[in-house]
């Protein structure tokens, strides 16, 4: 009993803090002038550290962990670089709040996905959630509620990033359980892979301002 607490309580910590991090990251991300994509290379460097200070700290056995089906390289690795470059791109574009919904309508997708590749067909009852998820975030995207305004693009990028965290979430799941020292080399070779994107594409006008510096007339103008 003892431990199937110590199981929950560890289980409600993490979750804590998880929500308190995604809270936090739309107020994160108008703290910095960084664009999207550098600030996608900042986040996923940050994470390859913390992965390998945990191998260390959970005195993980040394050796390599490898996959290189395109799974990893298409889901895994493509999947959270684009995630994370269109979720900062939106949030320079519009309300964070507005944003932030958009994108979290990921774990729907998720499902979705989850089943038809487990084999069990897409479900009536997971259809009508979608179509539920899809007409409640509708009014939010019609209407005026306050806020930044967000244009068209913002919101077409948040579906984008929900789209890869879902496409990111199906890999894990197919993967299994990774180590730490997977998941150092995961977030690695993403850093470079948007480092190199940047590199080599350079940062598309206007998505690396945060959302109160535009404005509809220089919208058109920036280059």
């Amino acid at each position: 009993m003892e431990l199937l607490d110590r199981a929950v309580l560890s289980g409600l910590v993490a979750g804590v803090f998880t929500v308190s991090l995604w809270g936090s990251l739309p107020l994160m991300r108008q703290l910095t002038d960084l664009p999207a994509m550098m600030t996608a290379v900042v986040a996923l460097a940050a994470a390859a550290g913390v992965a390998r200070i945990s191998a260390v700290l959970a005195r993980e056995p040394r050796g390599p962990w490898h996959d290189s089906s395109l799974a990893y390289w298409i889901g895994g690795v493509g999947g959270l670089v684009a995630a994370l470059y269109c979720y900062f791109a939106a949030l320079a574009w519009g309300d964070p709040a507005r944003i932030a919904l958009v994108t979290y309508l990921w774990p729907v997708v998720f499902v979705v996905g989850a089943n038809w590749l487990a084999g069990r067909g897409v479900r009536l009852r997971v259809l009508l959630g979608m179509a539920i998820a899809f007409a409640g975030v509708a009014p939010l995207v019609a209407g005026d509620g306050g806020g930044a305004e967000t244009p068209l693009p913002a919101y077409g990028l948040g579906l984008l990033s929900g789209g890869a965290w879902a496409l990111f979430s199906v890999y894990l799941r197919q993967a299994g359980t990774i180590p730490f020292r997977g998941y150092t080399r995961l977030f690695g070779q993403a850093a470079l892979l948007a480092l190199g994107l940047y590199l080599l594409t350079g940062q598309p006008a206007g998505l690396g301002l945060p959302a109160q510096s535009r404005s509809p007339s220089n919208i058109g103008v920036e280059r």
